[in-house]
């Protein structure tokens, strides 16, 4: 799920350093989707990701996420 997003939403850079090293798995990625009161329930996720020029501004809370081992974190 991480590389398809990279590949689809990222950067050019983004794609060359991490895609193809997701696939092989020789890097590892989590999908953060957790907030407050929401837990990882998608349909309930107050976070939002305004487009401001070249970058996005985001608003909202997210809880803290425990993982061990992984070299990326996707967060919405």
């Amino acid at each position: 799920m991480c590389a398809w997003m990279l590949d689809e939403f990222g950067s050019q850079s983004q794609r060359q350093k991490y895609v193809g090293k997701l696939c092989s798995m020789e890097l590892l990625a989590s999908y953060c989707l957790t907030e407050p009161g929401a837990g990882s329930d998608a349909g309930n996720i107050q976070t939002t990701a305004v487009r401001e020029g070249h970058h996005y501004s985001l608003s909202g809370t997210k809880v803290h996420v425990v993982t061990a081992t992984l070299n990326l974190f996707t967060v919405f």
